[in-house]
């Protein structure tokens, strides 16, 4: 079978972006080479390996976690089943913290004291590492904290791939900060907390959605989604911190925007297709 005997008796069942991102993986190559070689004969382990992956994909696999990698800012993460796997709207954030907002190359970054950036709930890591090699400013800490000790495995080998230095340690949300944080102000914290509700495993439109295939400690936020938020919430009121942006669902921006503007300046924010993603903070506590 040569790539485009594999591509055509496939088409009408896959996606060709997904029949090619498997045959970049098996053929170690990129797409030029597909393209350039249709008639390249596959070998049977090859073919053998790229029907496990067809396999897992019409199981609701989705292709990172088949593959186990994730482009994300056009860097290419490792991920595994014990992690979040990336969201491209995650990557709107990125843009956010650089360019839109906090202009933090800008906000005293470059002078001679440090300052603290803090992912909570980070899973691979993609944040902070991307963060770190975009800003390229020595004077800012890293840290990162998850309550899973297989994704801070994933993390320290994101971490170790891009020789990034990030202080990472395991935590519930602000339970455990290291000493270095602890009665000193964080310039930055992001958090993309668990929001679903449990009980949307057992829902029909959810039977199939790749997101099952994802662990429940990323997902889930017990029988109330905004159980986390609300935890989140008071613990912030004991930590100094400046800045504070959290991920969700484009129908629950209003009500934790509502939730934290009960103490500090808020604004809703939205991603690139024009969808409510974020919910931005500022410490600034309201006027009563």
């Amino acid at each position: 079978m040569t790539i485009k005997n594999f591509l055509l008796a496939n088409k009408n069942s896959f996606d060709k972006k997904d029949l090619e991102i498997f045959l970049e993986k098996v053929l170690e190559c990129d797409k030029n080479f597909l393209f350039l070689n249709e008639d390249f004969f596959l070998s049977h382990k090859k073919i053998v390996k790229l029907y496990k992956f067809l396999k897992k994909r019409k199981e609701w696999f989705s292709v990172a976690s088949i593959i186990w990698e994730k482009f994300f800012y056009w860097r290419k993460f490792f991920v595994n089943k014990n992690v979040l796997i990336p969201r491209e709207e995650t990557e709107d954030l990125i843009k956010f913290i650089l360019d839109k907002k906090l202009d933090i190359k800008n906000n005293n970054l470059s002078n001679n004291f440090s300052k603290n950036i803090l992912d909570i709930w980070t899973w691979s890591w993609i944040i902070p590492i991307t963060l770190k090699l975009e800003l390229k400013n020595k004077n800012i800490n890293f840290f990162a904290s998850d309550i899973s000790n297989k994704a801070l495995k994933v993390a320290k080998k994101n971490a170790k791939n891009f020789w990034v230095k990030i202080k990472f340690f395991k935590s519930d949300l602000l339970k455990k900060l290291p000493s270095k944080l602890k009665n000193k102000e964080i310039f930055l914290i992001t958090a993309n907390l668990p929001y679903v509700e449990e009980n949307f495993k057992t829902a029909t439109t959810a039977k199939k959605l790749w997101i099952l295939k994802e662990p429940d400690l990323a997902l889930y936020s017990w029988e109330d989604w905004l159980n986390h938020y609300k935890k989140l919430l008071e613990e912030l009121k004991y930590i100094k911190f400046k800045y504070l942006i959290m991920e969700m669902w484009s129908c629950q921006t209003d009500k934790i925007a509502d939730l934290y503007s009960s103490i500090w300046n808020t604004e809703i924010y939205y991603d690139l297709g024009w969808n409510k993603r974020w919910v931005f903070v500022e410490n600034v506590v309201k006027q009563k």
